[in-house]
């Protein structure tokens, strides 16, 4: 019911959207980019797990980067196709389905904003593992698990994984710790190269700021990937 509500909000913010985080210090999208420019060379892929509207991925499209998105908003990937920069996008419910583009292999995939409204991210890390190219970077930010920011968190079943419930509007918010975060980057075969904090969303109004962590990573140049069994029962 969660990720219906939050959805349910995606499509009905998509059309202010891109004004309502300008207004909210939103610079996660110049981070990534800034970040990742150092690898950019031409020809190259990129796939955008929550795409939005596009504004984590246009810059690359700027820079020569063929962009690819996935989102669960079918209203914000109807905001980002009029931008007319992505080769295509495609809705997919990220919590449930398999990913497409099985047969492309991507330099980048980039995923911001989006792991604090999922829980489980196991799953989407396994997909980023069969579509990312060898030496290809990915690239993600979560909220973490800080008992002075997030102690209103209560622990789920998964280790590692912290829920709290956003009243009234009923869509869950998540955070995970360092070491679960880095157990996923491992199993994907993953090589940790940078890890940064961002004020990733300041709402002046209500006084609130968030912080992101960003983690980059580099495909060391295997597909496979093992399961996480520390799931509680």
């Amino acid at each position: 019911m969660s990720s219906y509500l939050a959805l349910k909000a995606a499509d009905n913010l998509a059309k202010d959207y891109d004004e309502y985080v300008k207004q909210r210090s939103w610079i996660g999208p110049d981070v990534i980019y800034n970040t990742l420019k150092p690898f950019i060379t031409r020809a190259q892929k990129l796939l955008d797990i929550g795409i939005g509207t596009g504004l984590s991925s246009i810059q690359f499209h700027k820079s020569g980067v063929k962009v690819y998105g996935l989102d669960g908003s079918q209203e914000m990937l109807k905001e980002c196709a009029k931008k007319n920069f992505a080769e295509e996008v495609v809705l997919c419910d990220l919590l449930s389905s398999e990913f497409p583009f099985k047969q492309t292999k991507f330099n980048f995939i980039i995923t911001y904003g989006v792991f604090h409204i999922i829980g489980f991210i196991e799953p989407i890390l396994k997909e980023v593992s069969l579509r990312l190219s060898e030496n290809g970077i990915f690239a993600f930010s979560i909220v973490e698990n800080d008992p002075l920011l997030t102690e209103e968190y209560e622990p789920e079943k998964i280790d590692g994984v912290f829920v709290f419930r956003n009243n009234p509007s009923g869509i869950l918010n998540y955070c995970h710790n360092d070491s679960y975060v880095r157990r996923l980057i491992n199993k994907a075969n993953l090589e940790l190269l940078e890890k940064k904090s961002i004020l990733a969303f300041h709402d002046v109004e209500e006084k609130r700021k968030v912080i992101f962590s960003l983690y980059v990573c580099r495909n060391s140049g295997t597909d496979q990937f093992t399961a996480i069994t520390d799931i509680s029962t």
